[in-house]
């Protein structure tokens, strides 16, 4: 589906990482206004059922009447959720999902990483992901506790310890089932809040590897479904909410509006 847009893009994540997409987006479509909106009472998503996150994301969309496009910048919730909202709205719907069709193509040892929470490392989306485009490569698949948090942590502007990082990343570059000479690769980063500490990550990895982020190509798939406005010197304007009553966010730069259900 191909659509005009005015336009009006409503972003969802279950925090603040989704900021690396919206980013992507914002340098892609300078006239289009964007809408985030942060679901920070209900973080992290895969404390929810499935039942109760496809009900939360449509209600979200809900409470905007003007939406020409809604991207899903969150893994969890795009493993679930994007078949009903699709049924739910006749407008464009973008969801976000480990690039284990990027990291099958070019990995040298045909072994990667995948690293994602637990939800998104748990659900059978991925694992279907991992059939369909790397069924020749040996994955060591990842779900972290605690490293969206981190980001979260890093987002307000608080300091992140290496060795933090270090423990929830350990489990990709140990305990390996194949020869040194296959050992990992790439890492693909299964959560949009993954790519705000890649300086971390790159310091607590124990060797190089290639880390995936998959926001840049959520906004080329934005492009694909939708038709943006061009010319004309007025830029989109972009607005931030959260859904939680006393929201902890301090991001540099960035008001955020409460969203009230």
């Amino acid at each position: 589906m191909e659509q005009q847009v005015g336009g009006h893009i409503l972003v969802i994540d279950s925090g603040i990482g989704g900021l690396g997409v919206l980013s992507h987006l914002q340098k892609n479509l300078p006239k289009t206004r964007f809408s985030y909106v942060a679901d920070e009472a209900f973080f992290p998503y895969g404390k929810l059922d499935n039942e109760t996150l496809c009900a939360r994301c449509a209600d979200m969309v809900r409470k905007f009447d003007d939406v020409d496009c809604v991207v899903i910048a969150c893994n969890t919730a795009s493993t679930v959720v994007l078949p009903y909202m699709r049924e739910e709205f006749d407008f464009p719907i973008v969801g976000i999902v480990p690039a284990i069709k990027v990291a099958a193509r070019y990995t040298k040892t045909k072994a990667f990483g995948i690293l994602a929470t637990e939800a998104t490392a748990n659900s059978r989306y991925t694992r279907s992901l991992m059939d369909e485009f790397a069924s020749d490569c040996t994955i060591k698949l990842h779900g972290s506790k605690n490293l969206a948090r981190l980001a979260e942590q890093k987002l307000n502007g608080s300091r992140v310890l290496i060795a933090d990082v270090e423990n929830e990343i350990l489990p990709l570059f140990t305990s390996m089932r194949f020869r040194e000479s296959k050992r990992i690769d790439h890492v693909v980063l299964g959560c949009t809040h993954y790519p705000f500490l890649l300086a971390e990550l790159k310091q607590a990895a124990p060797y190089e590897v290639t880390w995936i982020d998959p926001a840049e190509a959520v906004a080329k798939r934005v492009l694909d479904v939708i038709k943006p406005v061009m010319g004309g010197a007025a830029r989109g304007r972009s607005k931030y909410y959260t859904t939680a009553e006393n929201s902890q966010y301090k991001v540099r730069n960035i008001g955020f509006d409460k969203l009230i259900f």
